[in-house]
């Protein structure tokens, strides 16, 4: 199963003397294929992940054994399965989650079928040309598709778009 994880973090002196062990524990998570994609957002103060487990008993553990868990840096943590990201289903927040009202969650309309079938493409970590040969299509092709893409969802680059997806990160109540 494939989980798209929204974390705020506490921000100071604990965050900078942790953070060396945090790369290290994520690093070693993406060699065992478990961390798909990390991110950081709003200045350092949150970070998305994208995560490969059996379950959610796998997940808990995955999340728990982070030295910022441990060390109680995170403020709130919301998962939710990539599907759910992609249908507009919806899951309980882990944490607390105010959306952004200066931008709305994009609509899953708002995205053609192959559009999101792109972006699924580009979350799994394909590169354009990967993209263009499965999709028995230009390279060219391809990026137009992305640009479009990237201009419905606002963003401007690759490492915006599961962020963009399900609209602004989580926010402490």
């Amino acid at each position: 199963m494939r989980f798209f994880v929204e974390r705020q973090l506490r921000t100071g002196e604990d965050l900078r003397r942790t953070r060396p062990s945090h790369r290290l524990y994520w690093r070693r998570m993406a060699h065992e294929k478990i961390l798909l994609y990390g991110g950081a957002w709003a200045g350092g103060q949150g970070d998305t992940l994208l995560l490969q487990v059996d379950d959610h008993a796998a997940l808990r553990s995955v999340l728990g054994g982070d030295p910022y868990v441990r060390e109680r840096i995170v403020l709130s943590t919301r998962a939710r399965e990539l599907d759910e990201v992609f249908t507009g289903g919806s899951a309980a927040p882990a944490g607390p989650h105010v959306p952004d009202a200066g931008r709305p969650e994009i609509e899953a309309g708002e995205l053609s079928a192959h559009e999101r079938r792109l972006t699924r493409m580009m979350l799994d970590g394909l590169t354009n040309q990967q993209m263009a040969e499965r999709l028995r299509v230009s390279p060219r092709a391809v990026e137009q598709h992305i640009t479009r893409i990237y201009r419905k969802l606002d963003i401007s680059r690759r490492a915006q778009l599961a962020v963009a997806l399900h609209g602004r990160p989580p926010v402490a109540a």
